[in-house]
């Protein structure tokens, strides 16, 4: 197993951070409801400010490698997002035509937060003192964003 980097851990991110913007831009554009292209229009522009922080923190941190047992958990936790296809733009793209309605989008969204989340929860372990304010901040930011989802999901399915 190589060695994973912050370096490594924050391109992941910023990947995350494309690929949602990616997936709520076509969430968006299929859709007639304007009531749900403008939620998901807002959501891709902060997974905008999302990766740009990110970039900002990659930018300023030394390219140190972790103990082994963080470095385990790092390529496992890295593996487990792979299967997910909104962190892998060439899956997403294979899987984006079973999405059939906006519920599927909802739900296949909502996965993908919760999956952001568990990852940047994971970065605040590793990420420098003065730096985790702001992995703390988009964890909070993705959490809003999973709760929109739901509820919207829930005021559709009315």
């Amino acid at each position: 197993m190589s060695a994973i980097t912050i370096k490594d851990v924050l391109k992941k991110a910023i990947e995350m951070e494309e690929a949602g913007k990616i997936f709520y831009e076509y969430a968006a554009a299929v859709t007639d409801n304007e009531d749900f292209r403008k939620i998901m229009s807002v959501l891709a522009t902060e997974e905008v400010g999302h990766k740009h922080i990110f970039e900002n923190m990659m930018h300023n941190v030394e390219n140190i490698n972790f103990s082994d047992e963080k470095n385990e958990y790092l390529q496992y936790l890295e593996n487990y997002l792979t299967t997910k296809s909104v962190f892998d733009r060439k899956k997403f793209e294979s899987q984006k035509y079973d999405i059939k309605n906006i519920l599927d989008i909802l739900d296949f969204a909502m996965d993908r937060e919760q999956d952001s989340i568990l990852y940047y929860m994971t970065l605040m372990t590793i990420v420098r003192e003065e730096q985790s304010h702001l992995v703390q901040k988009i964890i909070e930011e993705e959490r809003k964003h999973f709760i929109k989802l739901n509820k919207t999901k829930n005021l559709i399915k009315k």
